[in-house]
């Protein structure tokens, strides 16, 4: 007489839950790119203009059009390296994350983070503003790997590639 089939018990739907989480989880931290931390969007508002050329010049990094005095945030873990004013952008500041990557954030209304302070994903660094060569309240975000203003990258795939869709 032939033994009755054993019943799995649901172990192979609860190997793909969490399989299908570690997943998102790795996807959202930027996986080994941003060395294990958590990524967020820089601020909430209208993504108005992209990386290159625009206006007969380049243009290196992407706006975020938002009303003045809505937070900006630390994208990643960082060290605020610059903060005060800055040609064209009126006020900005510069962290420098755990894997060697700069941000940049330019034309804020206020500074709300020193430099040399130690921030994390998620915290408010500084609210939206149009100060320097600015057409109305918005954030200008930049991206320099290795923290190398030469080689500016297009922040929008960069946010995408850690799960941040502007």
């Amino acid at each position: 007489m032939a033994k009755p089939a054993k019943k799995s018990g649901g172990g192979g739907l609860l190997l793909l839950v969490v399989l299908v989480l570690a997943a998102v989880a790795y996807t959202r931290t930027g996986g080994a790119d941003t060395g294990g931390g958590e990524t967020v969007k820089p601020a909430e508002g209208e993504f108005t203009s992209g990386f290159g050329a625009r206006w007969g010049t380049n243009h290196y990094g992407i706006d975020i059009a938002a009303p003045q005095g809505t937070p900006i945030r630390a994208v990643a873990d960082a060290t605020v390296i610059e903060a005060g004013p800055a040609t064209g952008f009126g006020l900005w500041m510069r962290l420098r994350h755990d894997d060697g990557t700069v941000t940049v954030y330019g034309h804020m209304h206020t500074i709300t983070r020193p430099e040399g302070a130690r921030v994390s994903a998620g915290e408010q660094i500084a609210t939206v503003g149009q100060r320097g060569q600015s057409t109305g309240p918005h954030l200008h975000f930049e991206v320099w790997p290795d923290g190398q203003r030469a080689r500016r990258i297009d922040p929008k795939p960069w946010l995408a590639a850690r799960g941040i869709d502007l």
